[in-house]
């Protein structure tokens, strides 16, 4: 049986790979504080991302 978690929904079942947490056509980022990361998410969608592909 594969792990779950609760982002599985969003990664359209293709999250897992042996087991492994791995996401594949996505790029994942980290920022220092949450506030940078809906900067950086609102400048995606500006740039023409989707509201459901540019997620903080």
């Amino acid at each position: 049986m594969e792990p779950t978690f609760k982002g599985r929904a969003f990664f359209k079942g293709s999250d897992v790979s042996y087991g492994i947490f791995y996401p594949v056509n996505y790029i994942i980022a980290v920022f220092d504080s949450y506030e940078i990361a809906q900067r950086a998410a609102q400048t995606l969608r500006t740039a023409g991302y989707g509201d459901e592909e540019a997620v903080p």
